[in-house]
């Protein structure tokens, strides 16, 4: 849902502030006032496609870790002596 869908006709974004925060005047509806708080519900395409290639980075890089741990043995010590 975007902010225009809320906007009543005729109405400005500075007009849906006062109706939605204005205790004396308010007049929204659950849809609107979560929006207000929360923001929109889905983030748009040029967001959320860094965000996963960095989380698709961080993936990755603890993948080729564990495997690269799990191919290379270290020495161990025999400290029983």
């Amino acid at each position: 849902m975007e902010i225009e869908e809320l906007l009543r006709v005729n109405e400005t974004l500075e007009e849906l502030y006062v109706r939605c925060t204005n205790l004396s005047v308010f007049d929204c509806s659950e849809d609107e006032m979560l929006w207000f708080l929360m923001g929109p519900r889905r983030l748009p395409l040029y967001r959320i496609v860094p965000i996963s290639v960095f989380l698709l980075l961080i993936f990755l890089t603890g993948v080729i870790g564990n495997v690269v741990e799990i191919l290379n043995p270290r020495e161990t010590r025999d400290d029983s002596c």
